[in-house]
């Protein structure tokens, strides 16, 4: 029987137990997917036996893990202190959440495990696959006129099985997503014209090697982090070359989102050191600065934050 693309259903949860798979309700398929993909990512030991003849014997199976990629709509939940459905991937990020409110970079006093781990369940048609102990990177990112969107990249330990009857009720909650219109951004003294944006959680997920389980892994763990702002600004009198040999500092805000209460999102970091800028790239025949900023903590302040209000 062939599968059709729009098919699919992808809901995800933090776990209570790192490794341990939750238990998904509708309540969890809540999210806008554009696209989506659970896959694994298996090793295969191939056996070439000194004999006669060039041809191998059959490879026998080796470790696997699970990848996870896909892009979201980030909308507002619509209800002040009541946190969006895809926090979880925020947490899953390494961010620390707080009711609506998300922060990176913030001081670690207890572990270095960065984050709650998540479950994701992917029914495509065919199979029924999940990732245990996911962990992630983000990066959302809107040109103007376009919804913001967020892709992820995250990896779990997999497993597969026969696809189960589609979740009833497993459908987008309400309320939608906002185009990059009418959403002033400042960086440092600057609030000239802004093309595109993107904040970038940029993680490395190691997954623990673990010879005592089936899939020879065990949970899967950031290892570094870069929090990464890259605006595309029109080219105007601010010297930002200046500013990347002196390592000056810039404060940097913009909403994501607009509106009453509880629509308003709206990213904050308090010191971000630009890099060196690349040259001019023209549309139309207009200067734009692609510029890549990076987030970094400062003295009882988180890096980046993510704010509902």
């Amino acid at each position: 029987m062939p599968i059709v693309q729009q098919f699919q259903q992808l809901g995800y949860k933090s776990e209570a137990v790192e490794l341990t798979a939750e238990t998904l309700t509708s309540a969890n398929y809540d999210t806008v997917w554009n696209e989506c993909v659970v896959d694994s990512d298996a090793a295969i030991n191939e056996r070439r036996p000194r004999r006669a003849t060039m041809a191998p014997i059959a490879p026998i199976g080796g470790a696997f893990t699970g990848t996870f990629t896909g892009t979201f709509e980030p909308r507002p939940s619509g209800t002040d202190n009541t946190a969006p459905d895809w926090y979880d991937l925020l947490k899953a990020s390494g961010a620390s959440v707080t009711g609506d409110v998300a922060t990176w970079g913030a001081d670690v006093s207890t572990s270095g495990i960065l984050g709650t781990s998540c479950t994701v369940k992917h029914r495509d048609g065919q199979f029924e696959k999940v990732l245990a102990g996911m962990r992630c990177s983000l990066r959302f990112y809107a040109e103007k006129g376009a919804l913001w969107l967020c892709d992820v990249d995250g990896r779990g330990r997999y497993t597969q099985g026969a696809q189960t009857a589609y979740i009833a009720g497993a459908h987008p909650s309400a309320g939608a997503g906002q185009p990059f219109l009418g959403l002033t951004h400042t960086i440092g003294a600057f609030t000239g014209s802004i093309a595109a944006a993107e904040i970038a959680i940029e993680n490395t997920v190691t997954p623990e090697e673990n010879g005592a389980h089936a899939s020879g892994f065990g949970g899967n763990y950031i290892t570094t982090q870069k929090l990464m702002y890259r605006p595309t600004v029109a080219v105007d009198a601010t010297d930002w070359r200046s500013g990347y040999l002196a390592g000056t500092t810039y404060a940097i805000s913009f909403p994501m989102s607009a509106g009453t209460a509880g629509n308003v999102q709206t990213w904050t970091g308090t010191a971000c050191l630009v890099e060196d800028p690349g040259p001019v790239e023209y549309r139309d025949g207009l200067g734009y600065r692609p510029l890549v900023f990076e987030f970094i903590q400062t003295a009882g302040n988180a890096a980046l934050t993510l704010t509902q209000s």
